[in-house]
C-alpha cells in the first residue's frame, strides 16, 4: 500500500498547507476551485474522451457565453498569449507551425503600445516565447493613430494590447473607453479598426477582467484574440481562455498540444488534462449564472469579521477598502505602527504563515498588511480573525 493512502498529501510531503488570504496568485495555487467545480473534475476523471472533440465542444459552449465566434481553452493565461502570437504568425500552415520559434521568412513583428504599465512588461515574454519580436510604437507619454499606422510594415504579424492597456489608468480595462478627445491614448477599438484595414489581428490580454458580466463580453470582443486567466473565474490555476474569431481560434488550435494541421507546434508543451478543461467550462458557466450581489455581500461579511477583530487594537489602523478591478469586492488594509510593535508588517506576515494554522496574507511594504477574502473557504475568516488578533495584541 502506498504511503499516501491514509495521510494528508501535503503533510506527507512536508509542504505547509495554508489558508489563502492573498487571492488568486499563481504562486499560491490560484483559486479554489469551488466544491461544485471540484465535483465535476472528479466526475470527468472517471471516463476518457477524444480530447480534440472535448476542446471543440467546450469552446463552442464558452463562445456563447462570451459572445464571440469561437473560444479555445489553454493551460493558463500566459499560454493563451503564446499560442495567440504563434497563431498570428503561422496560421494553419504546417511548415510555419513546425518552424516556430524560428521565424526566418515568417512575419514575426508584433506591435505593442509603448505607453503601458511597467508592471506588465514582464509578461512580454509570453509573446516572445513564440518566436515573435515585440516592437513598441508611440512614446511613453502618448500613443496615437498615426504612431500605429507608421509602425505597421510588411513584417507586422499582429498588434498586442497588454493588461492594463494604458499606463494612465490604474484600473485596467474596466474604464474603457478612454476619456473622449484624449490625444495621448489610442483605444483598443481604434487599434482594431486600423488593424482590420491592414488585415492584421489584435491580441488583447484580458487578464482578470471578469466582472461585471457585460464588461467581460466587451473585453472578449475587443480584439481578434483575447486572453483571460481561468483561475479568476474559479477554474484551476493552469487554465486560460482565448476568445476570438473562428479562423484565428482555428489557428490557435493548430499550434496546440493536439495537432490539427499535421504538425507539432510550440504549444505541445502546454498540455491540458480533461479535468482542467471540464473545470474551466463549469467554472465560467457558474460565474455567468451566479448571484454576484450575494457573492460581493459575502465578501463584505467575511472582511467585517476580520476587521472587527483588529479595528480597536493599539498600533493598528485598519480600513476596509474596495477593489474595483478583477474580483470586485472589499478587502482589508492594516497600517502597522512598527515602532510600537517592534516589528515590521513582513514579520507579521511570516508569523501568520509559520503559525498553526498557516495563513497567507500580503505585506506590500514594511508598514502594511493586506488581506483578501474571495479565496477563503467558509469559516476561515474566523480563524484569520482569531490568529491576527492574537499576533497584534501587545
Amino acid at each position: 500500500m502506498g504511503n499516501f493512502r491514509n495521510k494528508n498529501v501535503y503533510q506527507a510531503l512536508g509542504v505547509q498547507q495554508s489558508i489563502n488570504a492573498v487571492g488568486t496568485g499563481t504562486a499560491v495555487g490560484g483559486a479554489g476551485p469551488p466544491e461544485f467545480v471540484r465535483s465535476k473534475m472528479e466526475e470527468s476523471s472517471l471516463g476518457f474522451v477524444d480530447m480534440k472533440q472535448l476542446l471543440e465542444k467546450s469552446g463552442e459552449y464558452l463562445a456563447k457565453l462570451f459572445g464571440t465566434e469561437a473560444v479555445y481553452i489553454s493551460s493558463g493565461g500566459a499560454a493563451a498569449l503564446t499560442l495567440s502570437a504563434a497563431a498570428s504568425m503561422a496560421g494553419i500552415d504546417p511548415i510555419k507551425i513546425t518552424q516556430l520559434p524560428d521565424t526566418n521568412g515568417i512575419k514575426s513583428e508584433i506591435l505593442v503600445p509603448k505607453k503601458r504599465m511597467d508592471e506588465v512588461k514582464g509578461y512580454d515574454r509570453t509573446i516572445t516565447a513564440s518566436g515573435a519580436k515585440l516592437v513598441e510604437f508611440g512614446s511613453e507619454s502618448a500613443v496615437t493613430v498615426e504612431d500605429l499606422e507608421s509602425a505597421i510594415n510588411s513584417n507586422t504579424a499582429a498588434i498586442y494590447y497588454s493588461w492594463p492597456p494604458y499606463g494612465a489608468l490604474p484600473l485596467g480595462m474596466y474604464n474603457w473607453p478612454p476619456p473622449p478627445g484624449d490625444p495621448n491614448i489610442l483605444s483598443p477599438d481604434e487599434a482594431k479598426s486600423i488593424a482590420k484595414k491592414y488585415n492584421i489581428p489584435v491580441i488583447v490580454d484580458g487578464g482578470a477582467e471578469i466582472f461585471p458580466l457585460d464588461h467581460i463580453k466587451k473585453v472578449a470582443q475587443s480584439g481578434d484574440l483575447v486572453c483571460f486567466g481561468g483561475k479568476y473565474f474559479g477554474g484551476p490555476n493552469a487554465t486560460g481562455i482565448i476568445a476570438g474569431t473562428s479562423d484565428l481560434i482555428k489557428a490557435v488550435s493548430a499550434q496546440s498540444f493536439i495537432p490539427t494541421a499535421g504538425a507539432l507546434g510550440v504549444g505541445r508543451s502546454m498540455k491540458l488534462d480533461r479535468q482542467q478543461i471540464v473545470a474551466i467550462v463549469v467554472a465560467v458557466d457558474e460565474w455567468f449564472s451566479m448571484d454576484h450581489t450575494k457573492r460581493i455581500s459575502d465578501y463584505d461579511e467575511k472582511i467585517s469579521v476580520i476587521y472587527e477583530s483588529i479595528k480597536d487594537l493599539k498600533g493598528v489602523d485598519a480600513k476596509v477598502q474596495w477593489e474595483d478591478n478583477s474580483f470586485h469586492g472589499s478587502y482589508l488594509i492594516g497600517k502597522i505602527d512598527t515602532e510600537y510593535f517592534g516589528k515590521k508588517a513582513t514579520t507579521i506576515k511570516d508569523e501568520l504563515f509559520e503559525g498553526e494554522p498557516s495563513i497567507l496574507i500580503q505585506a506590500p511594504d514594511a508598514e502594511t498588511i493586506r488581506l483578501f477574502v474571495y479565496t477563503l473557504y467558509d469559516g476561515e475568516e474566523h480563524t484569520i480573525a482569531k490568529r491576527l488578533g492574537e499576533i497584534l495584541q501587545k
